[in-house]
């Protein structure tokens, strides 16, 4: 079973998307090979999946989803398959920064294949994103019950600790993976995420720097260590690690965000701008980008610019006393028509 034994050499490596597509690829011949059952994925179909793999890899993003979707439409009898085609779908859509379509789709692929362990885990990284940290780890807890022997998610279980600020708790979860295996990659650069939140920045970067050495090609890794590089104030070293990480993978929104912080700090305010609008196309629906923006647009003199994006951001947030907050803010400056032009413009349904 050549198939199925090359997914698992690429789940061993943590290549776990590639192994999932190989895996998708494997059992669909054996099911198209079932002489007594009806096909139920043809060739061209597997044509596709291998194209998918393909585009991922090369960071083609829109092209994979185009191509999933497509088969998608096309109808597979199979409820485990369709669950993989939504699992696919749903962490193309995570990746882009389009959290509500991902959630949808990986909601259904929990409602096709509920006992499978990694969408769970899925789920909750993208309640993680939304920042809907107590739905994360009820996700996530489950993706460990059911299969407690992958790493990964007692680390990424570390993360939505980390983000719920509850540090020792996901330190004892680092710290069991390390007891399993001390260069973990994903567990090295969580670890450096728990030690900069807590403001240990030099030891922070120490781990961070181990992660990049056993994962030299993750966005997300210099990502991390750019915003460590940030908060101790090494502006070269941050800028680089940005760059390097948009250049791993250009649908990286975060670095996007936080090489625009950067800028915002070094006095680019038009260089911040540029960045946060690749940032808002890649995740149109993160209000914070709508917050930092209209910061810019108002240093810029753009007062309507910066206007619209701050109603935008509260569209999203949907926060009726910072909506009063500002009609006072704009009354006090004697600009209350500018507020209700745009108010109208972006509230009139």
């Amino acid at each position: 079973m050549v198939g199925g034994e090359a997914a698992l050499i690429y789940h061993k490596q943590r290549n776990i998307l590639l192994a999932r597509y190989l895996l998708l690829c494997f059992l669909c011949i054996v099911f198209t090979k079932n002489i007594n059952s009806q096909p139920t994925v043809d060739v061209p179909t597997l044509a596709l999946f291998d194209r998918v793999n393909v585009e991922i890899h090369a960071g083609n993003y829109q092209r994979a989803l185009e191509i999933i979707n497509g088969v998608i439409e096309q109808g597979i009898n199979d409820i485990v398959l369709e669950a993989e085609l939504y699992w696919g779908r749903s962490f193309i859509l995570s990746r882009t920064g389009r959290m509500h379509e991902a959630l949808e789709s990986i909601l259904h692929s929990i409602e096709l294949d509920p006992e499978y362990a990694g969408s769970h885990e899925l789920l909750a990284l993208i309640y993680k994103d939304i920042r809907q940290y107590a739905d994360a780890l009820q996700a996530i807890n489950r993706a460990i019950e059911l299969n407690n022997q992958e790493l990964h998610f007692f680390s990424n279980r570390a993360l939505i600790y980390m983000h719920m600020s509850q540090f020792e708790r996901a330190m004892h979860d680092i710290h069991y993976v390390f007891n399993i295996n001390p260069l973990f990659p994903n567990a090295l650069l969580v670890k450096a995420s728990i030690l900069g939140n807590l403001g240990d920045f030099h030891e922070a970067l120490l781990y961070a720097d181990m992660a990049i050495y056993t994962n030299p090609t993750n966005s997300e890794f210099f990502r991390v260590r750019g915003r460590i590089h940030y908060d101790l104030g090494n502006d070269d070293e941050a800028y680089a690690d940005f760059t390097r990480a948009i250049e791993l993978n250009r649908y990286n929104f975060s670095a996007f965000e936080q090489r625009a912080r950067l800028h915002i700090r070094m006095d680019n305010n038009h260089e911040a701008l540029n960045d946060l609008n690749a940032a808002l196309q890649l995740s149109p629906e993160n209000f914070a980008l709508y917050e930092l923006r209209s910061a810019v647009h108002l240093d810029l003199g753009n007062i309507r610019e910066a206007m619209a994006d701050f109603f935008e951001f509260i569209r999203l947030v949907d926060d009726e006393e910072t909506i009063a907050e500002l009609e006072d803010f704009f009354e006090y400056h004697g600009i209350e028509d500018l507020f209700m032009e745009v108010w109208e413009r972006y509230f009139a349904e």
